[in-house]
Formats: structure tokens, sequence, C-alpha cells
């Protein structure tokens, strides 16, 4: 019983570990520091915004009115008695989108590609400094084993 509870709490421990970091698109470029990586993309977000800018609208989802049960009944002396039971009221809500937003991604994402990045998907963030220092000494998108990068503001 021992032998299976701690077989459990270990694949537990792996499941929850591996969920917890997701994997995400690597900004690559050879020989580049995380800060240059990071002021490249921040000169290239100001100029899309300069170039797209803000098209902000809102939308509403509408709420719902549900009045509940009414069980109804006849008493002494001709009397009605009713009982409510449940019923609930889920107010609209309401929230404001970019509608630009995509358009302007794919703007930074040229702009990136013309500085000589190129994004690689699907990499997990690096899990110590010694993979970190690896992945930023890779020369080639294939020799980049983990994102170096992973607190880039995208």
């Amino acid at each position: 019983m021992r032998k299976s509870f701690l077989l459990f709490s270990l694949f537990a421990a792996l499941a929850l570990t591996a969920c917890g970091t997701p994997a995400g698109p690597a900004l690559f470029r050879p020989k580049t520091s995380s800060t240059a990586k990071q002021m490249d993309l921040d000169q290239c977000k100001i100029a899309s915004f300069r170039a797209i800018p803000a098209a902000y609208t809102t939308n509403y989802v509408g709420g719902f009115y549900d009045p509940g049960y009414s069980n109804c009944y006849r008493g002494r002396h001709g009397r009605v008695y009713c009982d409510t039971t449940g019923g609930f009221y889920d107010p609209p809500v309401s929230y404001t989108e970019d509608v630009n937003a995509p358009i302007r991604w794919r703007f930074v994402s040229a702009c990136l590609r013309k500085k000589g990045y190129s994004f690689i998907p699907g990499k997990m963030p690096c899990r110590n400094s010694a993979e970190r220092a690896r992945a930023l000494r890779a020369k080639t998108p294939a020799e980049l084993s983990c994102n170096p990068d992973s607190n880039l503001d995208y």
C-alpha cells in the first residue's frame, strides 16, 4: 500500500510539474542577449502602434434572469399560499478588446524577421542557468534546446 501511494505521489508531482510551464515560441537570433532581444521587440511594438493604432470596441454578453419555480396551494378558508424556490439573476458583462491587435502582432513579427529573428514554436522555458547559457550560445535554431527568454514581454 505504501509503495503504491509513493508511486502515485511521484506521478502526480510529475503531472503537475509538466503543466506548470507551458511551451511557447522562442525568439531566436545567434549571439543576441536577452536585453537586446527585448529592446528590438519593444522597437517593433512601438512601430506597430504608430502604423496600426488601437481600435477598441466594447462587447456585451447579455444577462439572464431565471424566476425560479413557484408552487401554490390553497390553504384554510380559501386563501392561496405560494412558495418560490430557486431563481437567480446573472447580470450582463461587458469587455473591451482591441480589434487591431492581431494585425499589429503580424506587423511586429514581420519587423522582427527583418531584424534577423526567427520564431521557433513549442519551446519549453529553460530549467536552470546551465541550460539557459547553452541555449543562448546556440548558433542555429536546431541547437536551441529550450527557450532562454521565456520572460520576454511579447
